[in-house]
């Protein structure tokens, strides 16, 4: 694993404007489109806050502000799975 990487990752926490150039690093290296993350808490709402790659921009904020999550099997099964981390959907299903 490239330590710079890890390190960005971890920049991310403190920096979060961050995120989309990260998460197009990650999708690059792993052949994909795009990627995303968003933070969930069921006490608050389904999406806390979310990022996402430049490709999967606009996906995401449709995701978002239709109201999505709400019918979305994965939330559920990443809620479930009680896993703090990168979670892929092979994992999940």
């Amino acid at each position: 694993m490239d330590p710079h990487l890890i390190d960005q990752i971890y920049e991310c926490a403190f920096l979060p404007e961050q995120w989309p150039a990260l998460l197009d690093r990650l999708a690059r290296l792993a052949d994909a489109r795009g990627g995303q993350i968003f933070v969930a808490r069921p006490n608050v709402g389904p999406i806390l806050r979310w990022s996402a790659s430049p490709a999967f921009q606009d996906d995401m904020a449709a995701y978002v502000e239709g109201r999505w999550a709400r019918c979305d099997r994965r939330r559920g099964l990443i809620a479930a799975g009680r896993h703090a981390g990168f979670v892929t959907e092979h994992e999940l299903f």
